[in-house]
């Protein structure tokens, strides 16, 4: 993850054991306080209201972790004949299409291969494959946040700016210049006076001094459902719309292509193959599966070459998250050119969160 990247390693080694052994011990409660005060404390003066849908968030995703279970299959045969069953519907429609969509169907008949190099995940006494999950999930998450770069692009008007994403202006310091521009009406009059204009300039401000974490961090907060009715604080509610408002021009932290998402989504499968499930695939063998993935799509369906990511990157597994597009993590193999700054001070608000969850660990540990 981004926000872990440039942090002291040692104390992200510290959290990560301390975490792993919560959930070793089953001890998920201890981990959902520490969350919880850790949050409370670094936003001391927020309501219940603003603090809750945060932690629920986190206990839902730890209920998942806590209710289902991750097995190895006892064999090849196992996992193939659980494809069979899970996927049959699948796999009788690659059988029709590979006359009229021949690159669908490889897709289809190598999922079926590498099932072998998949574990079993066992939810709620349903049985399904670990990688597969996962990458129906990605998958779904890319071919949303395509349609949506694809609807933007089209009700973009030529060389007006609706967006950072699909911003004309390549430097970053004149992306935000069309949205500045819907304020100077307001900061003439030395007589207005509204909270939210000026919530949202300030929040314009820290977007350009730390634009990735600002576009990640617009999103999220818009998309919480908040019970902005029961606030006491009514100026609580106000800051979160200032969220709500810049949350459709602020939807990224740079211009993003539509091969962005596509490769994204391409390196989302090695990452599941060669890190977060690792079982010693061959790498021309993940390198063909991920090329015939790439040509089952329009903009790839006529590519030639043996390998779309080339096995020397797919061996190194050098992956890191390139830009945030629409609360979307965009991947891609490590290249120089599409590198992400870092903020300091931003570094160091993290490292301070990662301390206190690590204190109230240890604290409710004893």
């Amino acid at each position: 993850m981004y926000e872990l990247q440039n942090i002291n390693q040692n104390l992200l080694n510290d959290l990560i054991l301390n975490v792993l052994k919560l959930l070793k011990e089953k001890k998920y409660i201890y981990l959902i306080k520490a969350i919880e005060y850790a949050i409370k404390k670094e936003l001391p003066n927020a309501p219940k209201q603003v603090i809750e849908p945060l932690i629920r968030k986190v206990q839902k995703n730890l209920n998942v972790i806590k209710e289902r279970k991750i097995i190895l299959f006892e064999s090849e045969e196992e996992a193939q004949l659980l494809f069979k069953k899970n996927y049959k519907h699948v796999l009788n429609l690659a059988h029709k299409l590979e006359k009229t969509n021949y690159n669908f169907s490889e897709m289809i008949y190598q999922s079926y291969d590498l099932c072998k190099y998949d574990k079993k995940i066992i939810y709620h006494g349903k049985e399904n494959f670990y990688n597969i999950t996962y990458l129906l999930d990605i998958h779904d998450k890319h071919c949303k946040a395509y349609r949506k770069w694809e609807f933007e692009n089209k009700i973009k008007p030529n060389e007006i700016n609706i967006n950072i994403s699909h911003n004309t202006n390549k430097d970053f310091e004149s992306q935000t210049k069309f949205l500045r521009a819907t304020y100077e009406l307001y900061n003439s009059n030395p007589y207005a006076q509204n909270l939210e204009k000026d919530l949202e300039q300030y929040l314009i401000d820290v977007y350009e001094d730390d634009r990735y974490m600002m576009a990640r961090s617009i999103q999220e907060i818009a998309n919480i459902k908040y019970d902005v009715d029961t606030f006491k604080n009514k100026e609580y509610a106000t800051i979160l719309k200032t969220f709500e408002n810049l949350k459709p021009f602020l939807n990224s932290d740079r211009v993003i292509e539509k091969t962005d998402i596509i490769f994204s989504w391409l390196t989302y499968v090695a990452v599941i193959y060669t890190k977060l499930n690792p079982q010693k695939i061959p790498a021309t063998t993940l390198g063909r599966y991920i090329t015939t993935v790439a040509k089952a799509t329009t903009i790839f369906k006529d590519f030639e070459d043996d390998y779309i990511i080339s096995l020397d990157k797919i061996r190194k597994a050098n992956f890191r998250e390139i830009a945030i597009y629409n609360n979307l993590r965009l991947m891609q193999c490590t290249d120089k050119r599409l590198k992400l700054t870092y903020n300091e001070k931003t570094t160091l608000e993290i490292e301070n969160y990662i301390k206190n969850i690590i204190f109230y660990i240890k604290k409710f540990k004893i």
